[in-house]
């Protein structure tokens, strides 16, 4: 059918279908283009859900170096993200477990392997700003399509948590002794009545004592 055209005409029609081709390729570049877009607007998304996290979130490489520090993990820490970014996560993070021994990534990323022990034990972060006490969750991720590991630590400031229950607890200690001390005087009187130490009672009196002495042993 072709050799039935004249060269002129040949040319028109590839001229047709490199125009047609063209337009394809527009529209597809355009597709890809949307899909980006889509893309990096969820990825900034994320990212702003992320760095705006009430706990500090950071993320480190399989060598326990630095790709994420949120903006609550900064304020923590009192390091910038451009100051920690892929450093050594032991070179910044000063940590304490509960009996004051050091504790260093790898510890940590063992111990949040045990859920049941992590969930109990509370460390003391020496940041900047002075000590803190912290609660730490690490969860490993697997990128497969990168077939790399990545760490992700979620650390909870509980410092202010931990001085109110504190306070609860001194205050009860305080309120508990200084009611012992008069109930225990009470307890003695009511006990010489009861004995007949202090005489005779009717028995409506007695009746009156021995609600006395159950609510004081109460």
């Amino acid at each position: 059918m072709t050799d039935k055209l004249t060269p002129e005409q040949q040319l028109q029609k590839a001229q047709e279908q490199l125009k047609a081709r063209e337009a394809d390729l527009f529209r597809i570049n355009q597709e890809v283009y949307k899909k980006n877009l889509e893309l990096l607007k969820q990825k900034r998304r994320l990212e702003t859900i992320l760095y705006n996290m009430a706990e500090s979130v950071f993320v480190l490489d399989e060598r326990y170096c630095f790709t994420l520090f949120n903006n609550t993990a900064q304020k923590l820490l009192g390091y910038s993200e451009g100051e920690v970014m892929g450093k050594d996560c032991d070179a910044v993070l000063n940590l304490d477990d509960n009996k004051g021994v050091k504790v260093k990534v790898l510890g940590m990323i063992n111990l949040s392997s045990d859920s049941s022990a992590y969930v109990k034990q509370d460390f003391t972060l020496h940041s900047k700003h002075g000590d803190r006490v912290v609660n730490i969750n690490v969860s490993q991720v697997q990128l497969a399509y990168e077939e790399r590991i990545e760490y992700v630590v979620l650390m909870k400031d509980i410092t202010v948590e931990k001085e109110i229950a504190k306070l609860k607890d001194e205050f009860i200690g305080i309120v508990s002794h200084e009611l012992r001390t008069p109930m225990t005087a009470v307890k003695g009187y009511l006990w010489m009545l009861a004995t007949g130490r202090g005489g005779e009672l009717t028995e409506k009196a007695k009746g009156y004592l021995g609600k006395a002495i159950h609510g004081s042993d109460r």
